[in-house]
């Protein structure tokens, strides 16, 4: 963690009846700045997104919530699919008072971000994908176990650590379930149809968002470009924060095209 880590705090608000956890925060440079939304990745709550939240408090303020059933947030009476994970996430937004952010996912927070965005463009001034799942090649639960498996080789330890907790926390269940809909999700027709700009990282070794998913995205999506961070894995929000913050500092001032 940096020494911004002062600048964020946690927070309870209720959404929809359920009350959801999250880290909040931002320096006095952040007013008037489009504030991000940080969506995390499957299994894994928020935690781990901090490292980059706290590079980004200075500037922005930012949020981020455990989604129902990860973390602390509460759990629903059942797995919540895409939609509902969306609609949860645009209510937070609401209930925080915007009506518009940049929003920044990792892995399955990606995908989440898309049907947001596809359904609600209005809500998303920009988006940023990091190490998003997830490619037709992997459409089955075997195979994107293997490439979840996979990325705990290039990960920080104590990533793993966090990431091993929220999985614990979430169960077998959720996780089941919730592989299903990552897997049954037609990613492929609402790329074509996203109004907004979108920035696609990657990992330099990551297992899951290879070069040629990346590649297919960028030519699907109307408004967008790809940056590679150099050594990166899965989850350059955590063990690269400096050069993903760099890259959203970037971003959501310039329009982005190809």
């Amino acid at each position: 963690m940096t020494g911004q880590a002062s600048l964020l705090r946690e927070q309870w608000v209720t959404v929809d009846g359920v009350r959801l956890f999250s880290h909040v925060g931002g320096g006095p440079a952040s007013v008037g700045a489009m504030p991000i939304v940080f969506v995390h990745g499957f299994g894994a709550a928020g935690t781990y997104l901090l490292p980059t939240a706290e590079q980004l408090a200075s500037d922005y303020a930012v949020f981020i919530p455990d989604l129902p059933g990860w973390g602390l947030s509460d759990e629903p009476d059942h797995a919540l699919d895409l939609r509902e994970l969306a609609d949860v996430l645009a209510e937070y937004i609401r209930v925080q008072g915007f009506e518009r952010v940049v929003l920044l996912g990792n892995s399955f927070g990606c995908q989440v971000i898309v049907e947001l965005a596809v359904r609600r463009p209005g809500m998303v001034h920009r988006a940023v994908l990091v190490g998003p799942t997830l490619d037709p090649e992997t459409r089955s639960v075997a195979r994107l176990a293997w490439r979840l498996a996979r990325t705990t080789v290039q990960e920080h330890p104590l990533q793993l650590l966090i990431a091993g907790r929220d999985y614990v926390r979430f169960g077998v269940r959720n996780s089941i379930k919730t592989l299903q809909f990552m897997i049954d999700d037609p990613l492929i027709e609402k790329l074509t149809g996203l109004a907004v700009p979108v920035l696609l990282v990657r990992g330099e070794f990551d297992p899951i968002a290879t070069p040629e998913w990346v590649k297919e995205m960028d030519r699907l999506i109307p408004e967008s470009e790809i940056a590679v961070i150099p050594g990166a894995g899965h989850a350059p929000n955590f063990d690269e924060p400096d050069a993903l913050a760099a890259l959203v500092r970037r971003f959501p001032a310039d329009q982005a095209g190809k």
